[in-house]
């Protein structure tokens, strides 16, 4: 069952009205047989923007070969709509919509997990409702570092060395989840690969740790300003400033 998909703004976008034909690939995925990185990333506005800056544009390159590109914001289908129109993005597939649905089958199937995880809770919380998880909580580094940066890497490839995986989730936030899968992937060198799905915030969704809009806001295409007003000191500046460097993209876009 092959997916369709949408070119915009330099990315292959899973072009489906839901997550069921993705979840019917994942549930039997195979590194080995399959075109792309085993990497699943979910591309929002505020992602698109980052990608485009100048000191990204090689981890664009990297990510845009990533076996699955959802498009998780609003705009983005928008987007495509005045590009495209009938042949537009059907729906938003958001990440946080898509993780608990997948967590469901790779349970169902006993699938064997690694998480890299933004804190420890959220890590005691996934072993307690599965057994086959191993997860780890990397301490704050910053990608300059390189010193500090080297040890959490080395940790991670020992960890994927003694164990066969099935998947790897990572929630720790642009840049550093593109970056860190990257070279895990790059430094299993052989045999079959886990799928790499970089899903940010849907753990602490997927708990209740942080509160998601409600359906008609998310159906509106407003879940920017629900989680503005719920995270005034991280997102203010994001959506209102650094943000607008959407507009110029999404020009150039629709006069390709």
């Amino acid at each position: 069952m092959s997916l369709n998909t949408l070119l915009l703004f330099g990315m292959e976008f899973i072009n489906d009205t839901d997550h069921k034909k993705l979840l019917v690939q994942l549930s039997s995925f195979d590194s080995e047989k399959m075109q792309g990185l085993p990497l699943l990333i979910t591309p929002n506005v505020d992602q698109i923007v980052k990608f485009h800056r100048k000191e990204n544009l090689a981890l664009f390159e990297a990510c845009k070969k990533a076996a699955f590109i959802l498009p998780d914001g609003q705009p983005i289908v928008w987007t495509s709509k005045l590009k495209h129109q009938h042949q537009s993005l059907q729906a938003r597939l958001t990440g946080s919509d898509l993780f608990p649905a997948l967590w469901n089958q790779v349970k169902k199937q006993r699938q064997k997990v690694f998480m890299i995880l933004p804190n420890e809770d959220l890590g005691l919380r996934f072993k307690a409702e599965y057994d086959l998880v191993n997860y780890y909580v990397p301490p704050f580094f910053n990608l300059e570092d390189q010193s500090s940066y080297k040890v959490i890497k080395q940790h991670c490839e020992d960890i994927l060395k003694a164990n066969q995986f099935d998947h790897v989730f990572i929630g720790l936030g642009f840049p550093k989840q593109e970056h860190l899968s990257l070279h895990l992937i790059e430094a299993i060198e052989s045999g079959p690969k886990p799928l790499f799905s970089l899903l940010g915030a849907s753990f602490e969704f997927y708990f209740g740790v942080k509160d998601r809009a409600p359906l008609w806001i998310q159906k509106m295409g407003l879940e920017f300003l629900h989680r503005m007003f719920s995270e005034p000191g991280r997102m203010v500046k994001r959506y209102l400033w650094d943000d607008l460097a959407f507009f110029p993209l999404l020009w150039k876009e629709i006069r390709k």
